[in-house]
């Protein structure tokens, strides 16, 4: 499945691809993260992409996706900064959604 995000505004869009699992009466499963791409006006420094927490748990969610750091510098027409930004994937209670600041 692909999944996706952007600010809203010119500036920041994202993209990679999940494989997961919805197990009906058990533990669903985040099996794969792979293929992101970032599009960004300044530079994106991935701080982390892939499977976070593979099963989900009592309480807590499996998980996954990118994490960065974005800068923009003066130019871009945009408030200039440096910024962490985030775009998980999640699944649980046999059901998914995104949990994400961009």
């Amino acid at each position: 499945m692909r999944v996706s995000g952007n600010t809203g505004l010119v500036g920041l869009q994202s993209s990679y691809y999940v494989d997961f699992q919805k197990v009906q009466g058990g533990y669903d499963r985040l099996d794969r993260v792979y293929g992101a791409t970032v599009d960004v006006a300044g530079t994106w420094t991935f701080l982390a992409n892939g499977v976070f927490r593979g099963s989900e748990a009592p309480g807590a969610s499996a998980y996954g996706g990118i994490k960065g750091q974005w800068s923009v510098s003066p130019g871009f027409g945009l408030p200039t900064g440096t910024s962490t930004k985030y775009l998980y994937f999640r699944v649980g209670n046999d059901t998914f959604w995104l949990d994400t600041n961009f």
